[in-house]
């Protein structure tokens, strides 16, 4: 059996993830799943699919939860707490492959090619690095990176806006970077991996989307109209975001709200603990 592809964005919430998502499926292929790392909760069978239909009614989604496939979420606190360790110090790192994830994602590549018969990669809006170390880890799994990073004062000012306290977002921030740029830089080539920011996405979108176009092989120089006709299968992420597709593509766009949002005090901080941010 040939080794499934994975193009996997890796980040933290409120980073534009699961619009790139949507861009990064524009193209014919490459198939966007969205977060599968939520697959498949059942609390989460209530959400409507991009196709306006329930989950289970969905064409896509359906057939995939008919068959009681599974996947790797986060692992316990111990293995997340002994993997940080590890980064920390420097010592190797690796986490035990979940063969329920090759199942699944093999499945849902058959699945996607009924509907787009070119597709021959899947987009995981995952985020998290622990399920990324387990993909990674399968040998029937091939796994592109895209580190998507939003700036400090952006990003954090994001989860303030969501209720999160900000010393916590900080903190955060700061590990969750930290071990992302540790773990990459140890395991990972140029051709595996790729740093974009957001704000490269929103304010130099052209040179933001060659890198893209290098980096995967692929054409992405008419994905804005690719878009307007790509019918997606997007059921997680943010729900503002999932329904702006259903309403029309507006793309990546600065928002400059952290600078209401977020108090002198911690922008001075901000500065001061991320200067080449």
């Amino acid at each position: 059996m040939s080794r499934v592809k994975v193009l996997y964005v890796l980040g933290m919430s409120y980073s534009g993830s699961s619009l790139l998502g949507f861009v990064l499926g524009a193209v014919p292929e490459v198939w966007n799943l969205g977060e599968v790392k939520v697959f498949p909760r059942e609390h989460k069978l209530s959400r409507i699919c991009t196709c306006k239909k329930p989950t289970l009614e969905c064409e896509y989604w359906g057939a995939l939860y008919r068959q009681n496939l599974q996947v790797f979420n986060k692992g316990s606190r111990w293995m997340r707490w002994s993997i940080t360790l590890r980064l920390l110090l420097g010592l190797p790192v690796k986490a035990k492959s979940n063969h329920g994830d090759a199942h699944m994602l093999a499945a849902a590549l058959e699945h996607a090619k009924s509907f787009e018969s070119r597709s021959t990669w899947l987009v995981d809006t995952s985020k998290s690095l622990w399920r990324l170390l387990v993909l990674w880890t399968d040998p029937d799994i091939e796994v592109k990176v895209i580190y998507l990073k939003r700036g400090a004062k952006e990003n954090i000012a994001s989860y303030r806006k969501h209720g999160h306290g900000f010393f916590k977002a900080l903190f955060q921030y700061a590990l969750f970077h930290l071990l992302a740029k540790r773990w990459l830089r140890r395991y990972t080539t140029e051709s595996q991996s790729l740093t974009l920011h957001h704000e490269d996405l929103a304010l130099r979108e052209q040179e933001a989307m060659k890198s893209i176009s290098a980096f995967m092989e692929l054409d992405y120089s008419g994905y804005k109209e690719q878009m307007k006709s790509r019918v997606y299968h997007i059921r997680t992420g943010n729900p503002r975001t999932v329904d702006q597709f259903r309403d029309g593509v507006e793309g990546f766009f600065y928002d400059e709200h952290w600078k209401d949002i977020l108090k002198p005090i911690q922008l001075n901080l901000l500065t001061q603990l991320f200067r080449s941010n």
